[in-house]
This record gives C-alpha cells, sequence and structure tokens, in this order.
C-alpha cells in the first residue's frame, strides 16, 4: 500500500510538469473573448467604443491601439474605462495600456485633421503575474462622409466702375474730390453708402436719375459688401497725388502737385525732387522755383519726370496758347 501511493504522487507530479521545467501551464491567462468595436461618432474628433469577452485567470489586459490605411496623423485626446469619467489628454497611436477595470468596455475620442479614411484596429491580450495570453485583434475600416453640395452658383452682374467727375482739370496747389461708382448690367449705377457724406453731391450731379433709381436691394448690398473695395492709381505720379478718404473707400482727394526745382545756371534747370525742364532756346515754356509751368507760347515742351521710386520718363507738354499755369488731367 505504501508503495502505491508513492507510485500515485510521482505520477501526479509527472502530470503537473510542463516543457519549460516546470511553470505550471494551468496559472497562464486564458486569451479574452472576440472584440466588439463601434464607431459612435465621424468628424474631426471621432468617438469610438470596444468592449471584449473575459479571459480567465486574467488579473488586467493589455490594450493596443493603432491605426493604419489613413492620410491623416492620429492622437487619442480622451479616453474613458468602464463607462466612467472622461479623461482629457493627447496620446500619438500607436498606443498600448494597462486595463484594470471590472468592467470591460473602453471608449476612445480620436482626432486627426485632415482625413479621408482610417483602419482603426484593436488587439487585447490577459495579462497576470505568470504571464500574458496570445491577444485578439479587431479592425474597422471608416470613411468620413462626403462633402455637403455646395450652394447655388451666382454671377456677380456688376460690370465695371465708374469715376466722377471726368473729365477733371487741376491746378498746381489744388485739389478736388474724384469718386468712383459701380456699375450693373441692368443700367443701374449704385453709391457706395459709406462715401455719400463726400459723393452724393457729385452722384447726384453726374449720373441720371434712371441710373440711380434702377438700383436694387441686392446691388446696394453687392456695392457696400468687402468684395466691392476700390484701389486707386494713377499713370502720373509725380504731377497726381491720390488720398482715399477711407480704406477701401470710394472717394479720393486729387491733388496737382507742384515740381520742386533748383537752377545752378541760367540754362542749367537741375531736378530736386520730381521734375526738370531743359532749356534749348525755344522758350515754349517756363518752369519757376516753385515748380509751375507757364506757357509762354504755342508749340511742345519735354518735362522730364521721376517718381520717388526712381522711375523715369519724358512727358511732352502741349502749350497752345499762353495761359495761367496749371497741370490738366482726364
Amino acid at each position: 500500500m505504501k508503495a502505491l501511493a508513492v507510485l500515485l504522487a510521482l505520477l501526479a507530479l509527472t502530470a503537473c510538469a510542463t516543457a519549460d521545467g516546470g511553470t505550471p501551464a494551468a496559472q497562464r491567462p486564458k486569451a479574452p473573448g472576440p472584440i466588439s468595436l463601434s464607431v459612435f461618432s465621424v468628424g474631426d474628433t471621432t468617438k469610438i467604443g470596444f468592449s471584449w469577452g473575459a479571459g480567465a485567470r486574467a488579473t488586467s489586459y493589455s490594450v493596443t491601439r493603432s491605426v493604419s490605411a489613413t492620410n491623416g496623423t492620429w492622437t487619442v485626446v480622451a479616453d474613458s474605462q468602464a463607462g466612467g469619467a472622461k479623461s482629457s489628454g493627447s496620446v500619438t497611436l500607436p498606443n498600448t495600456f494597462s486595463y484594470t477595470a471590472g468592467v470591460l468596455h473602453h471608449t476612445m475620442w480620436l482626432s486627426a485633421i485632415p482625413w479621408d479614411s482610417v483602419t482603426i484596429t484593436v488587439s487585447v491580450a490577459s495579462v497576470n503575474a505568470v504571464g500574458t495570453s496570445a491577444s485578439v485583434t479587431a479592425s474597422k475600416r471608416i470613411l468620413r462622409s462626403t462633402p455637403g453640395v455646395p450652394g447655388p452658383v451666382t454671377f456677380d452682374s456688376a460690370v465695371g466702375v465708374l469715376v466722377a467727375p471726368n473729365p477733371l482739370t487741376l491746378v498746381l496747389g489744388s485739389s478736388r474730390i474724384a469718386c468712383a461708382f459701380r456699375q450693373f448690367a441692368d443700367g443701374a449705377v449704385s453709391e457706395y453708402t459709406a462715401d455719400k457724406p463726400a459723393c452724393d453731391s457729385i452722384y447726384t450731379r453726374t449720373v441720371a436719375s434712371a441710373a440711380r433709381s434702377a438700383v436694387t436691394l441686392a446691388e446696394q448690398a453687392h456695392t457696400d459688401s468687402a468684395v466691392s473695395c476700390v484701389g486707386w492709381s494713377t499713370s502720373n505720379p509725380v504731377a497726381i497725388g491720390l488720398a482715399p478718404t477711407r480704406l477701401c473707400g470710394a472717394a479720393v482727394t486729387l491733388s496737382g502737385l507742384a515740381l520742386t526745382l533748383r537752377a545752378r545756371s541760367p540754362s542749367d534747370i537741375v531736378q530736386t525732387r520730381y521734375a526738370s525742364i531743359q532749356d534749348d532756346g525755344s522758350k515754349v515754356a517756363f518752369v519757376d522755383p516753385w515748380g509751375r509751368v507757364t506757357c509762354l507760347r504755342p508749340g511742345i515742351a519735354y518735362i522730364r519726370a521721376t517718381a520717388p521710386n526712381g522711375r523715369s520718363a519724358m512727358r511732352p507738354l502741349a502749350c497752345n496758347a499762353a495761359v495761367l499755369p496749371m497741370l490738366a488731367t482726364r
């Protein structure tokens, strides 16, 4: 009987042994049950939840999250374990963490801007003090909703800008107001509301009553919108100064600029600011030290004008008769 008891003990010990030298295989955790993966919302931030079945003898779980087949760089911006409070943060994927909650359900919020499609993969393995089981994996491909249909196409009915008064004559050293008005294909001509104090008298004087009356509410709204910003420029900056009354304004103050000159000798006029005239003996015109040009007789005088940026050009000045000093622009 004693020999039989010893034999039974040896058989039991042999049955408990394993190939790795004696680790009790019965104490390793079993793999968890299959993963259920759900997508709750899709957008710049995408909400995803997943759960899995318990693994025998598991005391915790190793959870790995990853993304693939996507044009976005993804981060986890918040997590919630077992339906608990939402915890915010920033974790770049892929990411592995230890899950210890009793309820095997996890919710995560993922963010990527921009993105069109992504494959989310979650792997879970059971863990205890002895070791880690094989993992189970689940994946889901998510396509972002296609963009909505754009609104109807509308065509801008504005056909141009009317500048008035035109023509306009400037005397040297003087200034005048000019205004821009919006012209439409139906013949209407509108005035910029913000520039009425400066332009209303010009508008009523230079634009026909029928064109003023034809302006619709939509055309007036278009005129006053940001897309109708007015920019001013001149092809002759040495003669004409421009000073808009406001940013993007339809009213501008035009000034006849004086030409500053200094003479070294009776036959040599040297440019010191904007323009000079070379005396060739023809005496068609005379330029005084203040830059005023006076026609002495009919003919053509040539003035070399230089802009402040250094660009220079020769400008002809036609004298029809001896007149008062002035510059005219059209």
